[in-house]
């Protein structure tokens, strides 16, 4: 039997890359829901519209390094898809090309801010009802 079979699962990132292709994998598995998050609505859109055709795709722009929106998203995906059963923190950004020495403290920050903040900010949300 397969892990994600009548399961609900939520992909931070989930529009394009690495998250795009678990969220496809996890419905031709047999996945009851996928639940992207992610900040670009035009792939959010994408992505829903390629991958309907394997089971139900819900979407939400959800900026994952702000906690104050993972909680509000949270209770949203609660309320219209209910309990989330399987979650994989997949967000993750490269600000630039340039080498580390060369990068801004905004950048850094920000960089911080989705790679390593946010996955705790997803995680402390859905954890407690996931236990």
């Amino acid at each position: 039997m397969s892990t994600y079979k009548g399961k609900n699962i939520l992909i931070t990132g989930g529009a394009s890359g690495i998250g795009k292709l678990m969220g496809e994998m996890a419905l031709k598995k047999g996945a009851a829901t996928l639940v992207i998050w992610d900040i670009n609505q035009a792939n959010i859109d994408a992505t829903k519209a390629e991958l309907s055709q394997y089971g139900r795709v819900c979407g939400m722009r959800v900026d994952v390094s702000n906690y104050e929106v993972v909680a509000s998203s949270y209770e949203q995906v609660k309320g219209e898809v209910g309990h989330i059963d399987i979650l994989i923190n997949c967000a993750g950004i490269i600000t630039s090309n340039k080498t580390f020495d060369q990068q801004t403290q905004q950048e850094i920050t920000h960089t911080i801010g989705i790679n390593t903040i946010a996955p705790m900010f997803v995680a402390r949300a859905f954890l407690p009802d996931m236990l």
